[in-house]
């Protein structure tokens, strides 16, 4: 009995997919091209597929909320998949006849995102969560701002960099493990990965909360901090700082305000709390 993680592309004919008789189901890490592509090739053959619900989405959201005029690149568009041949996954399962495959529920590049850990082999395979290069994956803008909520009390109404802290502390309390990522070689020493990426997440954070002294849009932050990144990608640059500047404003580091523009819709700004103190970043353990 076979498990298929992620199909790949699924740039294949149909006939080939006879070679995959004996495959038991797929199982998705989440629903980009390069994860999800032959999904529904080999979901014609009858084959079932499991994954996390996906999240629905806005293409007509005004990004100057945020600041700024740029449109967000559909750099990977979510592939469709029929919801009558997907079998949707929990927080935590087993795989049905597969007692050695466990399923996560692993948010943060994606809503929909889903690992597998194999205990008997200690082994994560983590689709693009995390990725051998240790680097903090990419919030996914589609995703992050499905939950913009402008005008409430918070940025997002459910915050994607919130989402990824989580999954890393599910994935800590795993032990020591093997990452298989969705991009890149296997690593050993997995956890190294992990603690690497949490440490980047936490870097950022201080960061910002070190150096935001004076109100601004999260795209006004976005370009005095990281002028190269605007520069290069000025929307999703604005997104992800959003987040991070969110998650800043329910610790209480923050107040956020809305401006009302003359369009009648409102714009963000964040604003220093004044009973917050801020160490510089020499003071960081």
């Amino acid at each position: 009995m076979r498990w298929l993680v992620d199909t790949g592309y699924g740039m294949f004919p149909l006939d080939a997919v006879s070679g995959f008789g004996d495959l038991r189901g797929i199982v998705l890490t989440h629903r980009h091209p390069a994860h999800a592509g032959g999904a529904r090739s080999l979901m014609l053959r009858g084959i079932p597929v499991y994954a996390r619900p996906s999240v629905s989405r806005s293409l007509s959201l005004d990004l100057d909320v945020l600041g700024t005029d740029s449109p967000c690149a559909r750099i990977s568009r979510e592939i469709e998949i029929p919801p009558e041949g997907v079998r949707f996954v929990g927080e935590e399962s087993y795989l049905p006849e597969a007692q050695e495959a466990l399923l996560l529920a692993l948010p943060g590049h994606t809503w929909d995102g889903l690992g597998v850990y194999l205990p008997c082999r200690r082994a994560l395979l983590s689709g693009d969560l995390l990725l051998s290069g240790r680097s903090v994956p990419t919030l996914s803008c589609d995703d992050a701002l499905a939950y913009l909520s402008p005008g409430e009390g918070t940025l997002f109404s459910a915050n994607l960099l919130a989402a990824l802290r989580d999954s890393l502390r599910k994935i800590e309390s795993l032990g020591d493990f093997v990452l298989y990522p969705g991009h890149g070689e296997p690593v050993e020493e997995g956890r190294a990965v992990l603690r690497h990426v949490v440490r980047q997440v936490d870097d950022r954070l201080f960061l910002l909360r070190d150096r935001v002294r004076r109100p601004g849009t999260p795209f006004e932050v976005a370009r005095e901090l990281f002028p190269r990144a605007v520069r290069k990608d000025p929307a999703k640059t604005t997104v992800e700082v959003a987040l991070y500047l969110d998650v800043l404003v329910r610790e209480g580091v923050f107040r956020l305000e809305w401006e009302m523009r003359p369009s009648g819709s409102p714009r963000a700004r964040l604003l220093p709390s004044d009973r917050v103190r801020r160490p510089p970043l020499s003071e960081r353990a």
